[in-house]
């Protein structure tokens, strides 16, 4: 029976009043994320991390532009690759895919092994120091770098990139020994910070290599990273000292970890978490002892020892992505950080690392990409905890339960008026 339109000007106000009430039941009432969420040191640091870059691609380690440590530089890259899913622009990938070709330049084709360089001024062309870090971890940063940035801004073609890709995972496996990666060719040890981050490099690659359906190397990628699950969790593991042992060496003799130095032994409690590897003892007890012995870790000017007594500076701030994996607000740390670099208006020991894994922290930690079938996403744009509330950058949504009952009371109320 045709409506009256009485009846049908009652029917739109009862639509407006239930579209207000499950707009208004979404809304936090407390805070806001742009206040949670410090907009403003985001896009600083972004930009800092921008002012290292130079025009012929390299990322260096500061605003001087005479050196480049390329696990720094692909450290700023994830912060980059945060900073742009963050504040919803990706001008700023231009720099990205700049360094990776850089990068892949610079690399080695044979090992896929690539050095620090260093250079007089921004003026001299730059020389390979032939030396690094690491081979391992250098590796895995650049491939999770890659994996970040085109999660976020897929614009860009991978083809280009891809053959560095593959000789990072080169890089990985030259030193792999019974399934776990030591750091360099010549240095025999198998750190558990760098199997946490080669374990991320191996996923991060499983991603790409989806990307591009390249099943081959993707089961590759994938079958490593499930191996070092299993071999980390069954040899690094201490009965004795109730923690993880912070390395193997030759024939897999373990060196043990002494919770009261700050780096590297119990620092590597927390690393595995803070790049998502899974480990089968609770993460939340290895967060609750790091923090009884190391309550200044967000302090970059306290003192601990590393191993010798020194400043906590930076280097420390990925242990917060574990942290927040453990429930943990991490707003405080973010702010006493960005004080501290503040305060020496971002000079060195600050870098372009240390800004992007500051961005990191302030957005939730570190997050693997992950593809599915509809399409390449990120498992998670940004999460940042504060004591409030958390807030979170994804764009899923679920009706919540005070929508579908706002809905269900509409359509009881909308069949007696009609």
């Amino acid at each position: 029976m045709r409506k009256s339109s009485h009846s049908r000007s009652r029917l739109s106000i009862l639509f407006l009043v239930a579209f207000v009430l499950c707009f208004l039941s979404n809304i936090d009432l407390t805070t806001s994320s742009s206040s949670s969420l410090d907009m403003k040191m985001i896009q600083q640091l972004q930009q800092f991390i921008i002012d290292c870059t130079s025009p012929d691609g390299s990322l260096s380690v500061w605003k001087d532009k005479v050196d480049v440590n390329t696990y720094h530089s692909n450290f700023a890259i994830l912060g980059l690759a945060r900073a742009m899913s963050t504040t919803g622009t990706t001008t700023a990938s231009v720099y990205a895919w700049n360094w990776f070709r850089w990068f892949v330049s610079h690399q080695s084709n044979s090992t896929g092994y690539i050095t620090d360089y260093t250079r007089a001024s921004s003026a001299f062309a730059w020389s390979s120091t032939n030396d690094m870090d690491s081979t391992d971890s250098y590796a895995a940063l650049f491939i999770m770098a890659v994996a970040s940035v085109y999660a976020v801004d897929k614009n860009y073609t991978t083809n280009q990139i891809m053959p560095g890709v593959r000789n990072s995972v080169k890089a990985m496996q030259s030193t792999m020994q019974n399934g776990l990666t030591w750091a360099k060719p010549n240095y025999h040890i198998k750190y558990l910070m760098d199997q946490s981050e080669v374990y991320a490099g191996f996923k991060s690659c499983e991603y790409l290599a989806k990307v591009i359906n390249d099943t081959s190397l993707a089961n590759t990628c994938s079958s490593a990273a499930s191996g070092m699950i299993e071999l980390v969790n069954q040899y690094m593991w201490s009965t004795s000292n109730f923690n993880y042992n912070y390395g193997l060496g030759d024939s897999d003799v373990v060196t043990p970890s002494n919770w009261t130095i700050l780096y590297p032994d119990a620092a590597s409690q927390l690393w595995p978490a803070a790049f998502n590897f899974p480990l089968n003892k609770s993460t939340n007890a290895l967060c609750s002892t790091f923090l009884k012995y190391h309550p200044n870790w967000k302090y970059p000017n306290a003192k601990d020892y590393l191993p010798t007594l020194m400043n906590v500076n930076y280097e420390m701030t990925p242990c917060g992505y574990a942290l927040i994996s453990c429930g943990l607000d991490v707003s405080d740390a973010v702010s006493s950080i960005w004080s501290a670099a503040n305060a020496s208006n971002l000079a060195y020991p600050f870098h372009c690392g240390t800004a992007g894994e500051l961005i990191l922290l302030a957005t939730g930690g570190y997050s693997t990409p992950v593809y599915q079938n509809v399409g390449p996403t990120s498992s998670t744009p940004y999460v940042y905890k504060s004591s409030s509330k958390t807030i979170s950058g994804s764009s899923s949504q679920h009706l919540s339960p005070t929508i579908i009952f706002y809905l269900l009371l509409f359509s009881t109320l909308s069949i007696f008026i009609a």
